[in-house]
């Protein structure tokens, strides 16, 4: 029970998916070797990181360790440094979040509004403008509410986890390889992923809940 509570943190922790569009149209000379080595990149590099800050972590305080490490500490100055560091990284990494999102939502909503008539030379830019506002004011309130009525990290990592991040990683690219991929073993793998990852969240939620 402890693994399947805990196994949505791992899924978060590697969930990146969602930037891999911006990436590829970003990149100089996006060819799909270089847009591997991208991605190993990333991961080999969030792998050693969150060895060396998770086993820190153990090392130090065993099985008492918290979601946020952080918090086994005292109140000393060089944790408050620390502390400051983990807002910025959290205030720089939200953007890399809400940027994907917001393109999504204005695909959403250009493909209610339906095309354009022939000839209409209106600018769309102040709408879109008025959109990207609404759409980053109404992400940034949401997170606020979150971070101020919950008070655990550990809990939040977890449901965000089970429910987006395994969606993201599991659900949408095992469904989607399955339905438009060429027959073969990836296709039949595609549906396992696709299977697993309607396993992983209704269970996971499900020991979250029933664990708090």
């Amino acid at each position: 029970m402890q693994t399947l509570q805990n196994l949505p943190v791992f899924i978060f922790a590697y969930t990146c998916q969602q930037n891999i569009f911006a990436v590829n149209n970003e990149i100089r000379r996006p060819t799909r070797a270089r847009v591997d080595k991208v991605i190993v990149t990333s991961i080999v590099s969030a792998l050693c990181v969150y060895l060396v800050v998770g086993n820190a972590g153990y090392q130090t305080f065993g099985v008492d360790v918290k979601s946020d490490v952080l918090e086994n500490y005292a109140s000393t100055p060089t944790i408050s440094v620390a502390r400051v560091g983990v807002a910025i990284l959290v205030g720089s990494s939200f953007p890399l979040q809400c940027h994907p999102s917001r393109m999504c939502i204005f695909s959403l909503l250009d493909q209610a509004k339906g095309p354009r008539p022939e000839g209409d030379e209106t600018d769309a830019a102040p709408t879109r403008n008025v959109e990207h506002v609404a759409v980053t004011a109404i992400f940034i309130v949401a997170a606020l509410m979150i971070a101020l009525s919950v008070k655990s990290l550990g809990l939040v990592l977890s449901f965000v986890g089970a429910t987006g991040s395994t969606t993201i990683s599991y659900i949408l690219p095992g469904g989607i390889y399955y339905t438009v991929g060429p027959p073969g073993v990836r296709r039949y793998l595609a549906f396992i992923q696709f299977c697993l990852g309607l396993v992983i969240m209704p269970s996971a939620l499900a020991v979250i809940f029933m664990g708090n």
